[in-house]
């Protein structure tokens, strides 16, 4: 029984190693990438594929350069999802953002409001060290979290010089 287990947790430690292209050695002769679930193997170079991120990704273009804001306060646009609007007002001091203050958010029940109270100041503080929009969604609120990000982009989008 024991002898059982010990393969076991064998085999699901090697898988687990095989999928995230962990060499078991440093001086491997057969170094391993993966892409998907295929797992090849290559005699020239090791390749490691990153976890996913959870980090919401603009267009190049409408990502703003932290340089080219205006001084003054800009409201973004009233962004929906189906748990309510989320509405931005962001504050540029000497071509940063200096603060960002939610005019509206989702709290149509009681759910979307303690959603939107521990999501809301992460977000805002994510993007307020970020100077951007570009920055993750929050885990558990992925709506409220995208809706945030629009309606940010849209006001540093006003604010650009």
């Amino acid at each position: 029984m024991k002898k059982s287990l010990v393969i076991i947790a064998t085999v699901a430690i090697l898988g687990i190693l095989a999928v995230y292209a962990i060499p078991l050695s440093s001086k491997s002769t057969s170094p391993t990438s993966v892409s998907a679930s295929v797992i090849t193997t290559s005699t020239t170079e090791t390749s490691q594929q990153a976890p996913p991120s959870t980090a919401i990704q603009l267009p190049t273009s409408t990502q703003s350069s932290n340089n080219a804001l205006k001084d003054g306060t800009y409201t973004g646009i009233s962004a929906s999802n189906q748990f309510g609007d989320v509405q931005l007002k962001l504050t540029i001091s000497g071509g940063k953002i200096t603060d960002i203050s939610a005019l509206d958010f989702p709290a149509s029940d009681h759910r979307s409001l303690q959603i939107s109270q521990f999501s809301i100041p992460e977000l805002t503080q994510e993007a307020l060290t970020a100077q951007s929009a570009n920055i993750d969604s929050v885990s558990g609120a992925s709506y409220t979290s995208q809706s945030y990000v629009e309606s940010l982009q849209s006001a540093i989008n006003k604010a650009k010089a």
